[in-house]
């Protein structure tokens, strides 16, 4: 099965864009669950042209697309630029999908939503596309369970799938340094009016800290990471 994941452009001119951490967990939980079955590609178009990422949706079964607010619009044009060489399921999750799915589902051109944290409920997906079920409307990661995926010992993001080095040279000319970010835990247990988190997943649950500490070694003698930022929620 041939999986395309996609970043989309923000919304304002000239952005330092932060790496897909998003899509490569997913990325790293679907080649741990699925293996050589599935074949996984990843475009930003933070970097990749629209044409050279409508080229590599045309033999795609599923097209994922992670994205706030300010990316909808462009991940919407990218569906509508797809979808006439294409037979994809067209998939969205992240922030904005999660706050408002019904509303993404009745004006967008999406096949599917995922709601909340996204490794399982896209491995469900992929599961009922792989055994001819189709695509389900909206898929779920908003509970308990999906969270405690956070507690898996070196379920780390895909870095070399997202194509981390291109991200910290463009930090690097931006900043004069090296930089990227960690997760340590998933959710938040409040539900400030202000914040989409609680959207997305409101069980808070930290990772082990002796598993945190050795991803972070590995991105400082691996990565030559120079600039580490917490992105928790």
């Amino acid at each position: 099965m041939n999986i395309v994941l996609i970043q989309p452009r923000v919304g304002y001119a000239k952005p330092l864009y932060w790496e897909s951490l998003a899509l490569g967990y997913i990325g790293s939980y679907l080649k741990h669950r699925w293996g050589e079955k599935v074949d996984i590609e990843f475009y930003s178009q933070g970097w990749d042209s629209d044409a050279q990422i409508v080229q590599a949706a045309k033999d795609a079964d599923i097209v994922g697309y992670s994205c706030t607010s300010p990316q909808y619009l462009a991940a919407t044009k990218l569906v509508k630029d797809i979808c006439p060489t294409s037979d994809a399921i067209h998939v969205i999750g992240g922030v904005h999908a999660s706050a408002v799915p019904l509303q993404v589902l009745g004006s967008g051109p999406f096949d599917s939503v995922i709601i909340g944290v996204g490794e399982y409920p896209m491995s469900a997906l992929v599961a009922d596309v792989m055994h001819g079920l189709g695509a389900k409307r909206i898929y779920s990661g908003t509970g308990r369970g999906s969270a405690a995926i956070a507690k898996v010992q070196h379920h780390w993001p895909d870095r070399r799938l997202i194509k981390l080095e291109r991200h910290l040279r463009q930090t690097q000319a931006a900043t004069g340094c090296r930089q990227t970010s960690v997760v340590a835990s998933r959710g938040c247990a409040g539900s400030c009016t202000f914040c989409a988190t609680h959207c997305v997943n409101k069980y808070m649950v930290c990772r082990f800290v002796g598993d945190i500490c050795e991803e972070l070694r590995e991105l400082l003698v691996n990565w030559d990471a120079e600039f580490i930022q917490f992105a928790d929620d």
